[in-house]
């Protein structure tokens, strides 16, 4: 998804005029999407129990 936005000066309102607006690409998503990050190994740390 993108965000368009674009705007000009009005003289005669003193003030911007901004449109904004929201595209999608035209690839399909499948295609667009970022390749999944591969698995982290997870590290566990376990105290040591000293009452066992």
């Amino acid at each position: 998804m993108q965000i368009l936005a674009t705007g000009k000066w009005s003289k005669a309102e003193k003030r911007w005029k901004m449109l904004v607006t929201l595209r999608r690409p035209a690839t399909s998503p499948a295609a667009a999407a970022a390749e999944p990050r591969p698995a982290r190994a997870t590290v566990l740390q376990f105290r040591k129990n000293p009452e066992r």
